[in-house]
């Protein structure tokens, strides 16, 4: 009977530790929350009133880099740097189409040769014109051969898929299979930050406008008001999105960020 006591009284008391952790109250709730949204002077305008407002960043354009082809893979760029869209980050080594494009290649200079030397030759007279007509026939033919040889190879070359950030997987195998995710490229030119203004402020602004917001390391970086949402239920909040210049797509801080918004 004693322990059945002694059990009771200490799952009463787990109860009533678990009703004051797991249940914050409500100024916890409210420290937790974003801060609300005031109105300053600026300090870059005298006599203009910003908004203050607190945003978060949105999660930037990312894209995979696969291969088309299996085999051996070689960087043409390192992990980090920053390439424009369509540029080659590698290739696959392939035998075989490799040994084609040389081939079709090769047919080529040498019809190339072979029609630039029969054309003076047919000119001064010492060629008849039929063998010059060959000689183009045999031209058209082995460029024809070399380009199709060139769209082949091109599955062995790996490009971005969009302008921005590389980041190469680590520890990838020396032999990749087909389809195989060896990068991403990630987009953060121009950073996006969300923020939520008040409906009665919101009217005042623009798509345009210009917004500040300071960041760590780099001080305060305009942007652009890149668009407001629509207007909902009476005193709700308007979403709006800002843009950052950011050529060097640097990653920020994950941390929310005061914006500064012109009324």
């Amino acid at each position: 009977m004693g322990v059945v006591v002694v059990l009771a009284l200490v799952w009463a008391a787990s109860w009533l530790w678990t009703q004051q952790v797991g249940a914050p109250s409500g100024e916890a709730e409210q420290a937790e929350g974003a801060p609300e949204p005031v109105i300053r002077e600026s300090a870059v305008e005298p006599g203009q009133q910003v908004l203050v407002v607190q945003g978060e960043w949105r999660s930037p354009a990312t894209e995979p880099v696969r291969t088309k082809l299996g085999g051996e893979m070689i960087w043409a760029v390192e992990d980090g740097d920053i390439v424009e869209a369509g540029a080659l980050l590698g290739r696959i080594v392939s035998g075989p189409l490799q040994a084609q494009l040389g081939q079709a290649q090769a047919r080529l200079n040498v019809a190339k040769h072979q029609a630039r030397a029969l054309r003076q030759l047919v000119a001064g007279g010492y060629e008849p014109q039929e063998r010059l007509d060959a000689a183009e026939a045999e031209l058209e033919e082995a460029q024809a051969a070399f380009a199709a040889a060139e769209q082949s190879s091109e599955a062995t070359r790996i490009r971005a898929p969009l302008s921005g950030r590389v980041r190469i997987r680590q520890a990838l195998p020396e032999q990749l299979p087909e389809g195989e995710e060896v990068a991403q490229v990630v987009d953060q030119d121009p950073l996006l930050i969300k923020v939520r203004v008040p409906e009665d402020h919101a009217a005042r602004l623009r798509v345009g406008a210009v917004a500040r917001v300071d960041l760590p390391g780099a001080g305060t970086v305009e942007g652009r008001v890149m668009s407001l949402g629509k207007r909902g239920e009476q005193g709700a909040a308007i979403a709006a999105e800002i843009a950052l210049p950011n050529p060097d797509h640097v990653a920020p801080d994950a941390s929310p960020v005061e914006v500064r918004l012109p009324l």
